[in-house]
Formats: C-alpha cells, sequence, structure tokens
C-alpha cells in the first residue's frame, strides 16, 4: 500500500511541477504587467504635467519675448508739419534818424549893428504870469503878417524902446549866447558876465532866454536884446 502511494506520489510530482513553474510564471507575468501598467500611469501623469506647465507659461514666455523687443526695437521719431514764418520786409520799417545837435551860439566879437526902428514903451508885466505871456506871444505870432518880419512878439527889443528908456540902460557887450532844450542849461554872457534864468545884471533880471534872443526885465517892465548884438547906449 505504501508502495502504491510512493508510486502514484512519483508519477504526480512532475505535473505538480509543472504546475507550480506554471503559477511562478504567470505570477511574475501579473507582476510584469501590473509593474508596466504602473509605469505608464506615472509615465501618463508625467506628461500631462508637462504639457499643463507649457500651456501655462508659454503665454508668459510670449509675453516676455515681446515686451523684450518692445525694449529692444528703437523709438521712431516723425517730423511735424513745417510752420509758415512771415516775411518780415526790413526795408519797410523807417530808420530811425539821429538827434539834431541843438543850436550854440558863440559870438564872435562884432558882428551886427543896431537896426533903427520905430520907438516903443517896454512891456509892463505887473500882474501878468510868465505862462500867460508865453502863450499870448505865440498867438500873436501865429496870427501876424507873414510880410511883416518887424511884428514878430509883443516883447519889444531894447532897440525900439523910447529914448527916455534907452538912456536908462548903461551900454554892455554881448559875449556869449547858450540856447538849448533843457532850459537849465541855457546861459548868456553879458560884460564877460554869465549868466542864466533868474540871475540878475545890474539893474536887470534875465526873465527868459531864446534861440535868437534873451528877454529882461526891469523895474517890472520887459524888453529884449539880440542874441550877440552889443547895446552901445542911447544914440
Amino acid at each position: 500500500m505504501s508502495s502504491i502511494l510512493k508510486a502514484l506520489k512519483q508519477q504526480q510530482s512532475p505535473i505538480v511541477r509543472t504546475q507550480s513553474q506554471l503559477n511562478n510564471e504567470l505570477f511574475a507575468a501579473q507582476k510584469n504587467s501590473a509593474s508596466g501598467t504602473a509605469k505608464w500611469a506615472i509615465g501618463a501623469c508625467v506628461a500631462a504635467i508637462a504639457c499643463s506647465l507649457v500651456v501655462l507659461y508659454l503665454p508668459l514666455g510670449e509675453q516676455d519675448n515681446a515686451v523684450a523687443q518692445q525694449a529692444q526695437q528703437p523709438e521712431v521719431y516723425r517730423w511735424g508739419n513745417a510752420a509758415t514764418v512771415p516775411t518780415i520786409d526790413w526795408a519797410a520799417a523807417p530808420e530811425p534818424k539821429p538827434a539834431e545837435p541843438e543850436p550854440i551860439i558863440v559870438n564872435p566879437r562884432g558882428q551886427a549893428a543896431q537896426q533903427p526902428a520905430s520907438q516903443q514903451d517896454a512891456l509892463a508885466t505887473e500882474g501878468i504870469s510868465e505862462d500867460l505871456l508865453s502863450r499870448f506871444e505865440q498867438a500873436v505870432k501865429a496870427t501876424a503878417d507873414a510880410k511883416q518880419n518887424d511884428v514878430d512878439s509883443v516883447i519889444p527889443t531894447l532897440s525900439k524902446l523910447n529914448p527916455s528908456l534907452q538912456r536908462q540902460i548903461r551900454a554892455f557887450t554881448y559875449d556869449a549866447h547858450m540856447y538849448v532844450s533843457d532850459e537849465s542849461r541855457r546861459w548868456i554872457e553879458l560884460d564877460q558876465q554869465k549868466l542864466m534864468v533868474g540871475d540878475q545884471f545890474r539893474d536887470m533880471q534875465v526873465v527868459k532866454i531864446e534861440p535868437q534872443r534873451v528877454v529882461l526885465r526891469r523895474q517890472g517892465k520887459l524888453f529884449a536884446v539880440e542874441a550877440l548884438v552889443d547895446w552901445k547906449g542911447a544914440q
């Protein structure tokens, strides 16, 4: 009995070994298959993550490239439209005329002799202002006949005064006469004495210095003396 069982075991042994070997191979195959599936799944996950990263960072990279290109691109300047400048005609503008020199008269002694004239009284100035007298003179000059050269002022000249008045004024020389636009710089020289407006000469006062004469006042009466004409006294 025991020999029969031993024989049967020996006969079944190859079969058992074969089945065990098949089981091992099948397990190994399943293990390899599971390992391959896991690797495939891991690879698929890695690929998906990589694609996501590419999709996420690709626009950022394009933006960076665009910014870099804009930074590297040189600025383009464009010329504006030319404005028309009006032409200036310099020739049309009048050139300023140089100021004419002010008249200055210096006496070369011995000029101009006295002229005979009709006798007149000196002009009394009591109660009359010098401004009113000056305006009155201008009105007389404006209305006087151009042919009557003697009628050029309401103030008579010394040579035209009455002899009784002329005899009261002693002879004197008219040495120099300077007339400028600035009244404070005008002056005359009588008997080598320099006089300005307001100065006293003997019993006469210098009232006004005009371009061609000087106006004097004596005892409240006015008379004029022609510039650079010496007074030789009553004849």
